[in-house]
């Protein structure tokens, strides 16, 4: 079966799952979040861009970059 890294990282974590046939894997997909700022709108996306880059930058080790 095929998962999400995300998906399944606590399992892999506590030992509950164990990756297998690892030369076949893909490379690492990146993730983007594109938005056009609106002013009248800009605080609430500009809050949950934040807030999920600090989700993925703890989930996936510090690999985020962003741009602004």
């Amino acid at each position: 079966m095929r998962t999400l890294s995300y998906q399944v990282a606590e399992k892999l974590a506590n030992g509950q799952l164990q990756r297998v046939l690892t030369s076949f894997e893909p490379e690492a997909v990146p993730v983007n979040m594109i938005f056009r700022p609106n002013p009248r709108r800009w605080s609430p996306v500009r809050a949950f861009v934040d807030h999920a880059v600090s989700i993925l930058r703890r989930e996936l080790g510090g690999t985020i970059t962003v741009v602004d």
